[in-house]
């Protein structure tokens, strides 16, 4: 977490080009981080910004089981996903896994949701916020890109 967090001071106070050693693992959440960050070095917005990830995270889960499988899944992956525990500790701890698991979790749901609809306006809007959310999730963990080649591979 602290090389986040350096790293992000970093982004927000130094113009300076980033080295080989900066870029050890995605951006995304140092990135936002320094976005967040208060003047004096603060975390209390990206605490907050991802307490409120990691409450919307099951209803992702839900959006997901709706998309692949139907309402009763969606009611039951909402139901367990709120107990399940390294939802809320990632969230707790302010990682960037959490933000990778919502993001991640939201593509799917779009690009699932893309597969049944037959309106060509509809998929395209779907297929869109599906790659915007699979982007996302990469800026924030690089090992979403092996759970797309292998989601596209299957379909």
């Amino acid at each position: 977490m602290s090389m986040y967090v350096d790293l992000a001071k970093r982004l927000k106070s130094s113009s300076e080009p980033l080295g080989p050693w900066d870029v050890t693992h995605p951006l995304g959440f140092p990135a936002m981080l320094a976005f967040l960050m208060g003047k004096d070095g603060s975390l209390l917005r990206p605490t907050i910004v991802g307490l409120i990830v990691a409450c919307l995270v099951p209803l992702a889960v839900g959006l997901l089981g709706w998309a692949a499988f139907g309402r009763r899944t969606a009611l039951l992956a909402v139901a367990f996903s709120s107990l399940y525990f390294p939802f809320i500790e990632f969230g707790a701890h302010m990682l960037s896994e959490i933000h990778f698991i919502f993001w991640m979790t939201l593509a799917f749901a779009a690009f699932f949701a893309a597969r049944d609809v037959h309106r060509r306006g509809v998929v395209l809007a779907l297929s869109a916020a599906g790659g915007f959310a699979l982007s996302l999730a990469i800026a924030f963990k690089s090992v979403a890109l092996l759970g797309a080649l292998a989601f596209f591979a299957v379909d």
